[in-house]
């Protein structure tokens, strides 16, 4: 019982060992629950997301129609492989 007096005593009398400490046992916690990551989430390839191919246009002024669409969403800064 004495030696944890002591100890006690010790550590009022050099508050910042035990500041050090609270700090040090502070980042081991957040490092600890940092790394430990979470369940992984549901894999995204298991599902089947193919679509099925949309019907070919074989009349020219409809297709110029749905290429122009292509060239409005390029000119609109959306997504465009070119």
């Amino acid at each position: 019982m004495t030696s944890v007096v002591t100890i006690v005593e010790w550590l009022w009398q050099t508050p910042s060992i035990a500041v050090a400490a609270v700090c040090f046992g502070m980042f081991v916690y957040v490092l600890a629950s940092f790394f430990s990551s979470p369940e992984p989430g549901p894999n995204p390839f298991e599902k089947d997301s193919k679509q099925k191919p949309k019907p070919l246009v074989v009349n020219s002024s409809d297709r110029d129609k749905i290429l122009k669409q292509g060239e409005l969403l390029c000119n609109n800064n959306i997504s465009c492989t070119n």
